[in-house]
């Protein structure tokens, strides 16, 4: 697993103190996971409304044509 360095305000900081039996490296964990599967979610969604386009296939072929 790797580690990464935060910074946040002292007011949040006094804050998270007072609630001791909380890991906050496993609630902010669990909270960055959750924002990256909405992203994903986000991101695959509009991939799919992409390709319902009509016409999308031959822009893509012609794409692809020039790659290579």
């Amino acid at each position: 697993m790797s580690n990464i360095t935060i910074s946040i305000l002292g007011k949040l900081y006094k804050k998270m103190k007072k609630y001791s039996e909380i890991n906050w490296s496993t609630a902010i964990r669990k909270s960055l996971e959750k924002y990256l599967m909405q992203l994903v979610g986000k991101y695959e969604m509009c991939i799919r409304e992409l390709l319902e386009e009509p016409g999308i296939e031959n822009e893509l072929a012609q794409i692809s044509d020039e790659i290579t």
